[in-house]
Order: structure tokens, then sequence, then C-alpha cells
């Protein structure tokens, strides 16, 4: 899974890549406040099955996706930032 994922997230930053636009490198602090952010948004679940639920935390600049397992407690199995 994770090979398909790679390659498909590089032909996606290929695609879409401008070489006139200049972007400035993330710093620890901007990366830590884009985590907190996700955390702080407007959440939204969904139960997939008997043990799995999808918490889904939006804000205007980002994205947070858990997977949660709903028998150990609602210990996370996965979760996903994004920065729109």
């Amino acid at each position: 899974m994770w090979p398909k994922l790679l390659k498909s997230s590089a032909v996606e930053a290929i695609a879409e890549l401008t070489a006139y636009k200049n972007f400035k490198a993330a710093t620890p602090a901007m990366v830590s406040a884009s985590l907190k952010d996700a955390e702080k948004g407007k959440r939204s679940e969904k139960v997939v099955s008997s043990r799995v639920r999808i918490i889904t935390s939006e804000t205007e600049q980002n994205l947070l996706f858990e997977t949660r397992d709903q028998q150990k407690k609602e210990q996370w199995i996965h979760k996903s930032y994004i920065q729109k």
C-alpha cells in the first residue's frame, strides 16, 4: 500500500508543479500550530462497523481524520493531518 501512496503523491506533486511560485519552508512552530488548529475544528463522526469509528475535524485551513477502535477504549488506529 505505501509504495502506491508514495507514487501517487509524487505524481500529484509533479502535476501541480509551477516553476514560478516560491514557497516558504515550514518551521516547527508552523507545523505545531497547524496540528493544533486541526484538532480544534468542527468534528463529525461516522461509525464504520461495530468496532471502527472515523472522526473528522475540519477548520478553514486544516483537516484531521482519525480512525478509532471502539473496543479498545477509543484508542486511535490512524491519524491523518492535511493542510488545505
